[in-house]
């Protein structure tokens, strides 16, 4: 899939995962994706900078929630 189509998609998605407003939270991450069998569809911690609120994301998940609230952090690189 070219970048160009995987950015598209992201905007269609509205995940916190590629949200501007997502603060990351590495440790708690970390801390609760620790089963080795599991490879894909890590859940990511971490807080809503707009909302104020702890959110969850997993990649690749349409959020249609976000709507009005998505700004996708590589906006400024288009």
């Amino acid at each position: 899939m070219r970048k160009e189509s995987i950015y598209e998609l992201q905007l269609i998605d509205m995940n916190c995962n590629t949200c501007i407003h997502f603060k990351r939270d590495v440790k708690k991450t970390k801390k609760n994706n620790n089963n080795p069998l599991i490879k894909r569809n890590t859940i990511h911690y971490g807080l809503c900078k707009t909302r104020g609120v702890e959110v969850t994301a997993i990649s690749n998940i349409c959020s249609p929630e976000n709507e009005g609230c998505f700004k996708h952090r590589k906006l400024n690189n288009k």
